[in-house]
């Protein structure tokens, strides 16, 4: 069985219905996938609670991101994520949670289609300074190519602001085939013009797409890695966990027979070890 490195899973409460995750239905579906590092980020400080108005979340973005602090806090394995909520949370408070509690989080997390607030507004730009000067990566919901709030093409006009920052394409596109397509172009434009840093996980990605960005970035292949959005959807069996990993590597060994082993070590694996420098959180 290969190891994996899964770079987008969650615990908490996405909504008012059966989709809250604690840490053991996410260590149920990792633990049987051979999974050593996981990047997680709490559903608290993102899902909407419709009891309340203005679209205010479960709990609020300092405490979400303490909760997933004390969750983790004997699981060296756990990648942290902050989630950053501009609608309710601040860049200052944000910097403060980094102060008090060094070291925790390797990356921001953002959700513009869960907050609506469109992925090119000025509101992400303080989060934006600070994942420049902690050196963090971030990780965006992509949406649709047609969503007003979480169109990969506004988190690219985001990105462009702040061409220091790695910014993570979620899901690649939650959209159709077209939208996923848009996205590797998108991916592939940034790189060429050299005006920003994009990257993607290919959760909830076909196959043959991932074939098709191994393809065009193959000399960029550090700008994509596999991810599953565990526990969310069917991600929450461990047995569809595999199916879906596992018909990945497949594919990836028909297509690359000559360097099938390489490119999974890479995408499932070296990717986002790098990407998250794990090396440095405690």
């Amino acid at each position: 069985m290969v190891v994996l490195f899964d770079a987008h899973t969650h615990i908490g409460k996405w909504d008012t219905g059966e989709n809250s995750f604690s840490r053991e239905d996410l260590f149920d579906v990792l633990d049987k996938n051979a999974v050593e590092y996981f990047v997680v980020s709490n559903l608290n400080g993102i899902g909407i609670d419709s009891s309340k108005p203005d679209f205010t979340p479960f709990l609020p973005e300092k405490e979400a991101n303490e909760e997933l602090i004390r969750t983790f806090s004997h699981f060296p394995q756990a990648v942290l994520l902050a989630v950053c909520e501009p609608r309710h949370g601040s860049p200052r408070a944000l910097e403060y949670l980094l102060k008090k509690h060094p070291g925790k989080f390797a990356g921001l997390k953002f959700h513009s289609e869960a907050n609506r607030i469109p992925a090119n507004s000025e509101l992400y730009d303080g989060y934006m300074e600070i994942a420049k000067k902690h050196d963090l990566p971030c990780l965006f919901h992509s949406g649709s190519i047609k969503s007003a709030y979480s169109s990969p093409e506004l988190i690219y006009e985001l990105a462009q602001r702040h061409p220091e920052v790695r910014v993570i394409l979620g899901h690649l596109s939650c959209g159709d085939l077209d939208s996923k397509i848009k996205a590797v172009e998108i991916m592939w434009e940034s790189i060429c013009q050299n005006n920003s840093q994009l990257y993607a996980d290919f959760s909830w990605c076909q196959w043959n797409v991932l074939i098709e960005m191994i393809k065009i970035f193959a000399n960029n292949l550090d700008r994509i890695m596999f991810g599953s959005d565990a526990p969310m959807g069917n991600m929450r069996d461990p047995e569809m966990y595999n199916a879906f990993a596992n018909s990945l590597m497949d594919k990836i060994e028909e297509t690359f027979p000559d360097c099938g082993d390489e490119l999974i070590q890479l995408l499932f694996y070296e990717n986002a070890k790098s990407l998250f420098k794990i090396r440095r959180i405690k």
